[in-house]
């Protein structure tokens, strides 16, 4: 092994070698290369100062023109290392004193680092030599203070050639070495120029950012180990770009907010100088000003891996505060940052989190709909991302905002729901789902089903959002388990939404059913007898009555019969093949899926009726509620109906499955298995559910199995043996089974023989008597032929067994006996037998059995107080006399000439004992059976004696009435115009009209057991007969608000009756002419006040033979004085000096009286200001209690009313605070009807179908909501200030340490709040109009003034 040389050798050898280089110049390349190669290599081992002495003339000639710029790039390169490393070894003298020849050196440095892109090439390990030799001693810092021409741009042009030479696959080798070139250049520079500047920030934005990993890397570097003269220069750039706005004159200037973004993830702690400018930003006037800062700043908080809101917390609580900035867009910003911040994960402090949220919570009632819009966006994207930090009560808010004013809000909420349920679904697809995320999001179905009373949204919204409700990976056993899982939580709105919604499903299959069938036999029509011209215009006819039909069944109903018209134009056979088999019941998911996708895409997206198809075929279809899932659900009942532990699952089970058996029995096939083990269980209610599902979808039983029959067989003995409840379901089956079935004409029959047998033979058992009962009385409403070939037996039983045991003594008890009910149940049994039936043979027997069953009601219903020792306890006599009432009604329904009056009388007096019982029972039966208006006139007598409750009831139900007796009145016009000559028309029609209602009122006041005697009621000024007036006012008020063309009619009959006399006794008949009297003065007076019109009515009057007879003359009063003349007329048998009063309301438990008594007079203080002084408005929002006593305007109330304040009282203190929740609607809560057999109750259940339920629904929801009257200003205190329509604020306080709002309230400290609040109870139940308090003008500030005056 050769002996190593000494450093001086290697010197001397590198200096002989230097010597060479002139004769090599022109001998070729390689053998430059080698000799510079090998005074490299001698170089290298020669150290920092040790021999340079022996290095003389090699400087010179490395430095000549001809090896810098030579045309091989490998000359230049080791010429370049070998002056690198004579730099070195002459270091810290520099052996050039010239600076034109040290630039040169750098020229050549900057030329030979370039080839360090590539590390595979031959060039790099010499570029990366050269790399090392700079990095080691800092070569380049002379760079610095080079003076000659084009010396400044070198250091700008070192940074970009390490910046480009750089790249991932070198970054191993070179990074650090050209980390510590730069690093040192920057710490050795007095100032970092703008172009290093912009080298180094170009590197950190998009897009050399991306171009370039390596170098992003480099420069996050030199960010932060130059914590002087880079951050320096940093600082300055970036608060310069802010103040200018990005209108300086770096190139980067206008980017200035991604390179802040940038170096904040980088080291946030770099710009600390920054942060206090965008600080006074957030505060500034100015609002366009504060919205850029918002944004700024929201960006750098929540940009990937920025640690600003860790490392600078009071930054972050001050911008925090921007939620409540007066301006809308600001809000709108923070609501958009607040969901990003926390996605993000840059947040590490939890309080930071709920104050966000909380911030959430409050901007969903905030008066802009484009902040609650925001809002709602926000807290539904962590709720599909991060939904631990949503709390269900918050989820729940934002569900809260389907009763939005604003459409766009409604509609946005339904949409993000949905997603995020979609979302909860997917999570959890293929695992048990936890309790709290199940009650996070199981709610959500519910409340989507509630759109179905939006106007704008309805089922026609709400159907595709169910029926893509679940992604297709959700097994079909995991969507009906999360389905009991909503039901489990629906309450009865979204219950009677959602049978709506199969109603109308099974409407549209319906129709499109009748349009298959009639097109099919038009295309035979037209391939068996052609194209004729007559047979082509019927079946045009036809076929347009279809469109029509299909139509109807969406928003549009013009536009889509004509898109229905386009789809039948269409030859393609395969689309109208699949509309078949998409309706038929037994049409599995996937395959109705398949057919879905094969239909759309024979139609065509570029097809005009394309989105109407896709609707059209989301309607059709059974799913997600067909075949598979009633038999998924039925075998999770059956599974889990032992297990104590899942009982509220499977009693929501059973329920959906009524529910579904009600809207849609054709579903219900093949699951007589699973209904049979239902049937026999031992629980009662369990069996009592398996009958409701049977009796509403009855078809499932129609067959000859071994299964069906097992079933029917237990049905029969439930008819008999069961409860009540039970034997009504099992019997309403068997009678469905003897009308529409092939084989089952014999078992209710069978059932109704053993029942006539055993009562025959008195082995009925008391234990029996519910289910009997309810048997007979299904089958007496039913199959009434049926009823009356054993009416004799059922007759004799009830009447002289039942009706005839000894009930209990016991005067004390307030509770009704088993008996008694069990009499009571007898009672409508007889009632509902007296069902008209179409066997004409039948009709004497029926009549007499109808004047029987008059005659035992009559002895409940007007036995006196001997008689009533019978009925034992006073809870038991009047609840026979109730029963008695209700069967009466029963009976009246299919029968109404047995409308007699003294039966009339009672029944009418009912309401005195049982108000809320007999006022839905008159008003349903008046609107849903056709009870003649006579039956009206009682609900006025609950305008004396009752709450305001009761009150309130009986009015709506009144209007209810009226309403439906003017639609019946119409509907007889229309009818009988082209049979009926017009005089005989409008004395037919006035006895099916509303106002036909007064002369029963009339005639029940007159027989009132508490009217005064003729001399009582003329005594002081007729004070006695002042509660008959408040009732006939009751009824006249309501009569007259829904109509004032009924004021001809009603005065004619009010003086017609004069020229009557009682039918049943002369005697009473002052009484009659003393009530029309009242209630002549009661509609004349009303019509002076409004300016109505009282013309003559052009009709005759006729009058029920059974209550009035009519007499020659009209009856006369007593004279004024005596010895005068009598009176006649008008007000002739009124009490002299007799005046009209309202009624007051009474008071209810708060001491406060309803809002329907008179308003108190309050006398005008001229020392007190009718308004408040209005201060110039401020940029500030206002607190969240300014905002809620802030006056709520009413959409479209132009004109101030003021009898209608007359009327009118303010709830609550003149001072106190009236609440309002701004963006809600105020409707009055929905009144819908319940689904058949759904509560339980036995006493409507057999005297309603499902048709008539579902048009009940329909006009139910289709009505639109009224609003209430406006509220009042409130909250005059200092609290005001904070309004943006009153408020103003402080002069003088430095804008630095202002907030634009006062702290938010928690949601704890809200509800609290809502709890003192005296309309707290309506925040969340009913909805309110609102306004927008940026557009508040004169004329909304003068309707303020007037409400606050009253």
């Amino acid at each position: 092994m050769a002996e190593q040389k000494t450093e001086r050798e290697c010197a001397m050898e590198a200096e002989r070698l230097g010597n060479k280089l002139k004769g090599a110049m022109n001998s070729g390349k390689s053998q430059l290369v080698k000799i510079l190669k090998d005074i490299s290599d001698a170089l290298s081992r020669v150290g920092q100062g040790e021999d340079g002495g022996e290095i003389n003339d090699l400087p010179r000639k490395l430095i000549t023109a001809t090896l810098l710029k030579h045309k091989e790039k490998e000359v230049r390169l080791y010429a370049a290392l070998c002056l690198s490393d004579v730099l070195r070894i002459f270091a810290p003298e520099d052996p050039y004193q010239d600076d034109l020849v040290l630039k040169g050196v750098y020229v050549a440095f900057l030329d030979a680092l370039a080839h360090l892109k590539d590390p595979s090439k031959s060039t790099f390990e010499c570029a990366h030599a050269l790399l090392q030799n700079i990095a080691a001693i800092g070569l380049c810092v002379p760079m610095l203070d080079l003076e000659c021409e084009g010396a400044d741009a070198l250091v700008p042009q070192l940074f970009e050639t390490l910046f480009d030479a750089l790249n991932p696959s070198n970054a191993g080798l070179v990074e650090e070495d050209v980390t510590k070139v730069l690093a040192i250049m920057i710490e050795e520079d007095e100032s970092t120029s703008p172009e290093v500047l912009h080298a180094v920030l170009e590197r950190l934005i998009q897009p050399m950012r991306g171009e370039n990993s390596a170098a992003h890397s480099l420069a996050c570097n030199l960010v932060r180990k130059s914590e002087n003269n880079l951050q320096l220069a940093v600082q300055h750039f970036l608060t310069d770009a802010l103040n200018t706005r990005g209108a300086g004159d770096h190139p980067l200037s206008k980017r200035y907010a991604d390179v802040l973004e940038a170096v904040a993830v980088v080291d946030s702690t770099s710009l600390v100088t920054v942060w206090p400018v965008i600080m006074d930003e957030l505060q500034n006037d100015d609002e366009e000003a504060r919205l850029r800062a918002v944004r700024l700043f929201g960006r750098i908080l929540s940009a990937p891996g920025s640690a600003v809101a860790r490392d600078f917390g009071n930054y972050l609580q001050q911008f925090l505060k921007r939620f409540n900035d007066k301006c809308t867009a600001v809000r709108v910003e923070m609501c958009r940052w607040g969901a990003s911040f926390l996605l993000c994960g840059n947040n590490s402090d939890p309080s930071v989190a709920r104050e966000v949220v909380e911030s959430f919570d409050q901007r969903l009632l905030d008066f802009n709909q484009e902040v609650r819009c925001a809002s709602v966006s926000a807290i539904c994207d962590l709720a599909e991302s991060f939904p631990r930090l949503i709390e269900p009560e918050l989820l729940k808010a934002v569900g809260d905002r389907m009763v939005d004013k604003k459409n766009s809000v409604r509609q946005l909420v339904m949409k993000r729901l949905s997603a995020a349920y979609r979302v909860y679904v997917a999570r959890f697809a293929d695992t048990e789902t936890p309790p709290a995320e199940a009650l996070r999001f199981d709610w959500i179905p519910s409340l989507l089903l509630k759109g179905c009373y939006q106007l704008d949204i309805k089922y026609h919204v709400v159907e595709p959002i169910l029926a893509d409700l679940f992604p297709a990976k959700v097994s079909l056993e995991r969507r009906s388990t999360y389905w009991l899982q909503a039901l489990c939580s629906m309450d009865e709105v979204s219950s009677r939404a959602f049978t709506h919604m199969l109603g109308a499903k099974l409407k549209v299959q319906r129709d499109m059913r009748e349009y298959l069938s009639v097109r099919q036999k038009t295309k035979a029509s037209q391939q068996s007898q052609g194209a004729e011209e007559a047979a082509e215009e019927v079946d045009a006819e036809t076929l347009a009555r279809q469109f029509t039909k299909v139509g109807s069944n969406f928003p549009d109903p013009k536009k889509a019969a004509g898109h229905m018209e386009k789809i039948h134009a269409m030859k393609d056979g395969n689309i109208f093949r699949g509309l078949s088999a998409l309706i038929k019941p037994e049409t599995s998911a996937a395959e109705c899926e398949r057919i879905t996708d094969d239909i759309l895409k024979r139609i065509g997206s570029k097809n005009s009726a394309y989105e109407w198809a896709k609707l059209l075929l989301v309607k059709l279809s059974q799913q997600p509620f067909g075949r598979e899932h009633v038999c998924r659900v039925l075998e999770m009942a059956v599974a889990a109906v032992d297990d104590k532990g899942k009982l509220s699952s499977v009693t929501a089970a059973l329920q959906h499955l009524v529910q579904l058996a009600t809207s849609a029995p054709h579903v219900f096939g093949l699951v007589a298995k699973d209904l049979t083990s239902l049937v026999h269980h031992g629980n009662e209610n369990v069996v009592e559910v398996a009958c409701r599902i049977t009796a509403s979808a009855p078809s499932c039983l129609d067959g000859t199995s071994t299964l069906q029959g097992a079933i029917i067989d237990r049905l029969k003995v439930l008819c008999v043996e069961g409860t009540g409840a039970q034997a009504k379901q099992a019997a309403r089956t068997l009678v469905w089974l003897a009308c529409h079935g092939k084989d089952g004409h014999g078992h209710i029959k069978e059932v109704l023989e053993v029942i006539s047998e055993a009562a025959r033979d008195d082995e009925l058992l008391d234990s029996n008597l519910p289910g009997v009962l309810a048997t007979v009385s299904v089958v007496g409403q039913r199959m009434p032929a049926l009823f009356m070939q054993h009416v004799d037996d059922i007759e004799t039983f009830i009447v002289k067994d039942l009706m005839s045991r000894p009930l209990p003594q016991s005067p004390k008890s307030s509770r009704v006996s088993s008996l008694a009910q069990m009499q009571s149940s007898g009672l409508k049994a007889l009632a509902i037998g007296c069902t008209r039936s179409q066997d004409k043979s039948q009709a004497a027997t029926r009549s007499a059995y109808t004047k029987r069953v008059v005659e035992v009601l009559r002895s409940i219903l007007l036995a006196d107080a001997n008689d009533m020792e019978r009925f034992g306890s006073a809870a038991d006599a009047a609840h026979l006399r109730v029963a008695a009432g209700k069967a009466f009604l029963v009976l009246v329904r299919s029968t109404p000439s047995f409308v007699q009056p003294d039966l009339f009388v009672s029944t009418a007096l009912l309401v005195k004992e049982s108000p809320a019982e007999m006022i839905g029972k008159f008003e349903h039966g008046i609107i849903k059976h056709g009870l003649p208006q006579a039956f009206a006139a009682p609900l006025a007598l609950c305008a004396v004696g009752h709450d305001s409750i009761t009150r309130k009831t009986a009015a709506d139900a009144l209007s209810s009435i009226f309403a439906n007796l003017r639609r019946r009145s119409v509907e007889f016009r229309e009818r009988y115009a082209s049979s009926m000559d017009a005089a005989t028309l409008n004395r037919t029609a006035l006895t099916h009209s509303a106002e036909y209602t007064l002369p029963y009122l009339v005639f029940l006041l007159a027989h009132h057991p508490d009217l005064p005697s003729k001399e009582m009621g003329a005594a002081n000024n007729g004070v006695a007969y002042r509660p008959f007036q408040q009732m006939v006012s009751f009824l006249v008020g309501t009569l007259t608000a829904g109509s004032k063309q009924c004021l001809p009619a009603a005065l004619k009959m009010m003086r017609a009756l004069k020229g009557t006399v009682d039918s049943t006794n002369v005697d009473l008949s002052h009484g009659i002419y003393v009530m029309s009297d009242i209630a002549l003065l009661v509609l004349n007076k009303l019509a002076a006040q409004k300016g109505w019109d009282t013309g003559q009515f052009p009709g005759q009057i006729s009058w029920p033979k059974a209550f009035f007879t009519l007499q020659e003359r009209r009856a006369k009063g007593d004279p004024i004085d005596e010895g005068g003349a009598p009176r006649v007329g008008d007000y002739s048998h009124l009490p002299v000096g007799f005046e009209l009063k309202a009624a007051a309301a009474p008071k209810q438990a708060d001491g406060q009286r309803s809002k329907t008594a008179p308003r108190r007079s309050r006398k005008k203080d001229p020392k007190t200001p009718l308004r408040k002084n209005v201060a110039a408005p401020s940029r500030r929002l206002p607190s969240r209690a300014a905002r809620r006593a802030a006056f709520v305007d009413t959409d479209g109330e132009e004109d101030y009313d003021e009898d209608e304040d007359a009327i009118m009282e303010v709830d609550g203190d003149d001072d106190g605070a009236n609440l309002a929740t701004f963006g809600l609607r105020r409707e009055p809560a929905l009144e819908l009807p319940a689904p058949s057999g759904w509560k339980g109750e036995e006493e409507d259940e057999e005297e309603e179908d499902d048709e008539e339920e579902e048009e009940e629904f329909e006009d139910e929801s289709d009505d639109e909501p009224s609003e209430d009257e406006n509220e009042a200003l409130a909250n005059e205190g200092d609290e005001a200030l904070d309004s943006p329509v009153m408020g103003k604020r402080k002069s003088g306080a430095p804008l630095a340490v202002r907030t634009n709002t006062p702290p938010p309230r928690s949601r704890s400290a809200r509800t609290a709040a809502k709890v003192t609040s005296p309309l707290a109870d309506k925040r969340r139940t009913t909805a309110a109009s609102s306004y927008d308090p940026e557009n508040l003008d004169g004329a909304t500030i003068g309707r303020v003034s007037k409400q606050r005056r009253r």
